[in-house]
């Protein structure tokens, strides 16, 4: 009998605390994912089987979808992509920041993300993320100096909150195709 040096992993309750996930009573080496709704192995990696696919997009797209209540659809070839639930939250959340001038430049995304992480508590990965992204925009503001000129850091801070789930999902997906591209140059360098 040949021995290929992995054994099989079993799933573990303890997971079930850091991730949404639930035990398949049919299978010891699987996991279901609950926003996902559906099976996965875990029989060859354990844990970072279901590490990887919470951090994936796929994952994250259905956490936000289910807390927010906005269902992503393919738009059809003519029609441009509108949801009026979208651009009622936009108009919600400008109305909010001009109706209270005490917030301005960097602290009204501040401010907004920070309400927007802590209504997401179970959300950890995609805590982690916002902090990223929101890390990233800052570094880019002051790379090009946008806190120097009001009028074009409010159009940017306003553009960003209009946009701000199509922009994380954006950057999101970049970092990761980033961070895999930075590990295969450091793995050939070695």
């Amino acid at each position: 009998m040949v021995k290929n040096g992995r054994h099989p992993c079993k799933y573990n309750k303890e997971w079930e605390k850091l991730f949404p996930i639930t035990k398949v009573e049919s299978d010891s080496g699987a996991f279901n994912c609950t926003p996902c709704a559906r099976i996965y192995s875990c029989s060859n990696s354990g844990i970072t089987r279901v590490r990887r696919h919470c951090q994936s997009s796929k994952h994250l797209r259905m956490v936000s979808e289910q807390s927010c209540g906005i269902k992503y659809t393919e738009p059809l070839a003519d029609v441009p992509p509108k949801s009026p639930g979208r651009k009622a939250i936009s108009k919600s959340k400008s109305r909010h920041l001009k109706s209270n001038p005490k917030y301005n430049g960097s602290q009204k995304l501040a401010k907004r993300s920070k309400n927007r992480i802590w209504r997401n508590k179970n959300e950890t990965n995609t805590h982690k993320d916002v902090l990223k992204v929101e890390k990233i925009l800052e570094s880019y503001k002051k790379a090009y100096n946008f806190n120097h000129n009001p009028d074009i850091d409010s159009d940017l801070e306003e553009a960003m909150l209009e946009n701000f789930d199509e922009l994380f999902d954006y950057i999101n997906e970049e970092l990761l195709f980033l961070e895999n591209v930075l590990k295969r140059v450091l793995d050939y360098k070695q």
